[in-house]
């Protein structure tokens, strides 16, 4: 009888033991979690601000607010390929730096003067 308290001790214990390193584990991942939602909130602030900074730039957006989304209007942000339009850009301003290599400014500049 007592081996079997000694046995029911020992399995106690390493039940014990196995609960509280699962209570660190646990107590670690929400510290991490935390530590996540903190990130969050304050990418959530940020984006707040710039959106307001945003709006009080480009007073236009409250204007055309209403239209965004709406199908076969120019804002019908859904069918815009970004990736496709930041690589135009990219090529555009490839392209303009070296049209400016080429280009002789003082040239340029008189052929300003002429025109006006």
């Amino acid at each position: 009888m007592r081996q079997d308290a000694n046995k029911d001790l020992e399995q106690l214990a390493r039940k014990d033991q196995n609960l509280t390193e699962r209570i660190k584990e646990l107590e670690a991942e929400i510290t991490h979690t935390n530590e996540q939602l903190k990130r969050f909130q304050l990418a959530v602030q940020a984006s707040k601000t710039k959106l307001d900074e945003l709006l009080a730039q480009n007073l236009w957006i409250n204007n055309e607010k209403e239209f965004f989304g709406v199908v076969g209007h120019k804002y019908q942000f859904e069918k815009i390929n970004i990736g496709k339009l930041k690589q135009d850009v990219k090529q555009l301003q490839q392209d303009n730096e070296e049209l400016k290599k080429r280009i002789n400014r003082n040239v340029d500049a008189m052929f300003d003067k002429v025109e006006t």
